[in-house]
């Protein structure tokens, strides 16, 4: 795996097999009104999965700010709302996707179709198919053309598919600060960080459960992390959880005794994002340098 960077407005992209994979994707489980989401739920499945026009908008300008990489479960609305967001826009999406459990022959069409570049097994699919199906999965991925990967709910559901020797080269699990859904986080965190696999975090701000400069800080500073995938729900939430995650990229962030401060280069001043107190204690510092240190 190599890192690379894009011109313009685009996110910086790192290689598997050959295809660039931008680090931050657009996630989908808004548009599916995943029940992670609580009370929430109802509200999304209402805009988004009763009106997928609402999907198309807001891809739209994830795409128009630069974020041209989606993760999405290829369910035939959510594929035909990525279909007509590249349409108005012209721009082809990196399309990381996953085979829904209930149709992944449909849904492994539906991504041929948007030309995605990594398809993955879902986690349900991971964790109740016997081997020989989960393989033949990963055939058909790879006669399509793409890489083919794991979506895992948990980390103890991937010894079996490694010691299966099955042909998966992405894995994307859950990872975030509060260990949500992580399962044994420990274990999670020690297999991201010595694998060799590409990995894609999901649930980076456990379902709105924790702000996105502090997520997203940690999600990217948890090595061997290759790419994260972030649900978004609105424009405005587009334009906050990805402003933050381009300063981070760019390393513009820096770390206060433990909290997170956005440095503004064009002012010289840091600005916390946090704590009052640590906005005093930033804004005494004039050297982004010596902050990077502590």
């Amino acid at each position: 795996m190599s890192e690379s960077s894009q011109d313009g407005n685009a996110f910086p992209t790192i290689k598997v097999e050959g295809k660039n994979i931008p680090k931050i994707l657009v996630g989908s489980s808004p548009f599916l009104a995943a029940g992670q989401f609580g009370a929430k739920s109802r509200m999304y499945h209402s805009r988004f999965v009763l009106d997928p026009e609402n999907i198309v908008d807001v891809i739209v300008h994830c795409i128009n700010i630069g974020v041209t990489g989606i993760q999405l479960i290829a369910y035939d609305f959510l594929s035909r709302a990525v279909e007509k967001a590249e349409e108005i826009t012209g721009v082809d999406m990196t399309v990381v996707g996953t085979m829904p459990f209930e149709e992944p022959v449909d849904g492994l069409r539906r991504l041929q179709e948007l030309n995605a570049e990594v398809m993955l097994i879902h986690g349900e699919s991971t964790g109740t198919l016997d081997i020989g199906s989960i393989r033949e999965l990963v055939g058909a991925i790879r006669d399509a053309g793409a890489v083919p990967g794991v979506a895992v709910h948990r980390v103890s559901m991937l010894p079996r598919i490694f010691e299966s020797e099955l042909d998966t080269r992405v894995v994307m699990l859950p990872i975030n600060k509060l260990g949500y859904m992580m399962g044994d986080v420990r274990e999670a965190l020690d297999f991201v960080e010595k694998t060799d696999r590409f990995i894609i975090a999901k649930k980076p701000l456990a379902a709105g459960r924790i702000m996105p400069g502090e997520g997203l800080e940690f999600v990217f500073g948890c090595k061997g992390v290759d790419a994260m995938a972030v649900g978004i729900a609105s424009k405005e939430e587009a334009n906050e959880t990805f402003s933050i995650a381009r300063d981070i990229l760019s390393k513009k962030y820096f770390r206060v005794t433990d909290q997170l401060i956005k440095y503004d280069v064009s002012i010289s001043t840091p600005v916390c994002l946090l704590s009052p107190k640590i906005r005093h204690t930033a804004s005494r510092v004039a050297n982004p340098t010596w902050l990077e240190k502590i």
